[in-house]
């Protein structure tokens, strides 16, 4: 994401929400809180509390493998549409560019944890 953020000519250490001095990637980090709800609940779903204390190859694998994982992404919630999660944070880079030159603010950010009614609980099957 960050590099994808320099090439679009973003300075990544000037951040939205994250300010700190010492942080070079502040811009990509706040482009990138959208996403960390799905990925806690994808290593809560996919790894036991042992299985991350020793990060082998084929936990590493797993891992990394999130990036392969369906989400779906929306402005306002009613015409959501399908990428990876790779490909949903290059178009929030790019959505992002492109919105800043064009003074708006609305971007396509993923859709985590879908609308539930009363009484509803999520489990893994909403997020499907």
């Amino acid at each position: 994401m960050c590099a994808k953020l320099c090439a679009k000519g973003s300075v990544t250490c000037l951040g939205l929400n994250h300010r700190s001095e010492l942080n070079q990637f502040n811009l990509a980090d706040d482009l990138f809180e959208p996403f960390r709800p799905y990925l806690d609940l994808y290593v809560m779903n996919n790894f036991s509390n042992a299985s991350l204390t020793d990060l082998d190859p084929v936990t590493k694998a797993k891992l990394v493998d999130v990036l392969n994982q369906d989400i779906s992404i929306s402005s306002d919630r009613k015409n959501s549409h399908r990428r990876t999660v790779l490909s949903a944070t290059e178009s929030v880079v790019i959505e992002f560019s492109r919105r800043m030159k064009e003074e708006k603010v609305v971007l396509e950010l993923p859709l985590v944890i879908p609308d539930l009614g009363p009484g509803e609980e999520m489990d893994e099957r909403s997020l499907e």
